[in-house]
């Protein structure tokens, strides 16, 4: 049965129901007002965003995508400055956006990529910009809603990453170079399952404990990193208790290596869901004919496996990862000779985004991946 108010606390509630329209109340105070689902005037009841009627917004308005990411930030960041006083800077939408961004709540420089984060609606990340934004610990953010730990140096360089990031890859970044590893080490860590975002602590720790390993093989190549960073976590995934203590490069590459020849062997059956990203076809002239390139989806156990004994690859191995919709694989070929896998990272609430594209033993397609994206930070498709 619904409790009964009295009328000066319906209009206590009223107040404080329009004092949310401006971004005033915290958590628990609009909990409150929705709790006894008060319904406003009508006056009230339509919020109009703060940025109406200033010379100059158009395009933010005129963008859904962008009206809904800042709907977000309104709600997770605490104001600091009137809107009525912001001077819209630039000319486009994603600049007015961050702009206004900054004048409603920022109080310290926030990095380009965080930004991003009020286009998702995970509260973890609303929060750690809050914290990044206002002069909270980012340490302790990082550590409780992500589970990764942080030194002060790890902090100060993930203020300091450039480039199209999720958070948890910004965090593998800074670890990588604080640990004294190269960006192109500290790319290809990002771009694998360990910049992948999970929830689980003593998980934390063994992706952790992989990323200072990789970061004191000196020998070992960027390119390598994919492979091996999937045989680990492999083993990690059949026996919780592996760890990295005392595993050598030249064993674990030698194992790594029989994993690979029991995949090719391996008979597999099954059927995967389809992503519902479109295959693609396209024609490249050459002097007296044509090459057909064409990126299809591999949509059953049995291609993948021809795909990676074809190509000298452990694709077999994203079986799982497949079935659970977290990415999807596909089959680049050249008049219908198989030349890149691509990986597609499925992500829900944003664009998935292509994350690593190999070819034969695992080489990086290099011609293609130089003038692309991939090269430095992810594709979008």
């Amino acid at each position: 049965m619904k409790r009964k108010i009295s009328k000066r606390k319906e209009r206590e509630l009223k107040r404080k129901a329009a004092e949310e329209a401006k971004g005033h109340l915290t958590w628990s105070q609009r909990q409150r007002v929705n709790d006894h689902k008060i319904k406003l005037p009508p006056a009230q009841k339509k919020v109009k965003l703060a940025y109406a009627g200033k010379a100059g917004t158009a395009n933010l308005a005129a963008d859904e995508r962008l009206v809904k990411a800042l709907g977000r930030m309104r709600v997770a960041l605490p104001m600091k400055r009137s809107p009525s006083s912001w001077k819209p800077r630039g000319k486009s939408g994603r600049r007015l956006y961050e702009s206004f961004i900054n004048h409603w709540g920022v109080k310290y420089t926030v990095p380009k990529f965080m930004y991003e984060v009020f286009f998702l609606e995970n509260s973890r990340y609303h929060k750690l910009f809050t914290a990044l934004a206002q002069g909270g610990s980012l340490r302790k953010a990082m550590k409780k809603y992500f589970y990764i730990p942080m030194t002060k140096k790890m902090v100060h360089l993930f203020t300091r990453v450039v480039g199209a990031w999720t958070v948890p890859q910004a965090a593998r970044l800074a670890q990588v170079k604080a640990w004294g590893g190269s960006l192109a080490l500290g790319k290809a860590i990002a771009r694998c399952q360990l910049g992948d975002e999970h929830t689980d602590h003593d998980e934390e720790e063994f992706r952790a404990d992989m990323v200072h390993w990789f970061c004191r093989q000196v020998m070992l190549e960027p390119s390598a990193v994919q492979p091996v960073a999937d045989f680990l976590l492999h083993l990690r995934a059949a026996d919780p208790t592996t760890s990295m203590k005392g595993r050598t490069l030249t064993a674990t590459m030698e194992r790594m290596e029989e994993w690979h020849a029991q995949l090719a062997k391996a008979k597999a059956k099954g059927e995967f869901p389809a992503s519902g990203i479109r295959d693609g076809e396209y024609k490249f002239k050459r002097r007296d004919d044509f090459d057909v390139w064409t990126i299809s989806e591999i949509l059953t156990a049995k291609e993948l496996a021809a795909e990676g004994r074809y190509l000298k690859h452990c694709v077999l191995s994203y079986r799982y990862s497949i079935e659970r919709g977290s990415c999807a694989i596909f089959s680049m070929r050249k008049n219908g000779m198989r030349e890149i896998t691509i990986e597609v990272r499925i992500r829900k609430d944003q664009m998935s985004s292509v994350v690593q594209a190999r070819g034969r033993y695992n080489r990086p397609p290099t011609k293609w991946s130089e003038g692309s994206s991939l090269a430095g930070q992810e594709r979008i498709v």
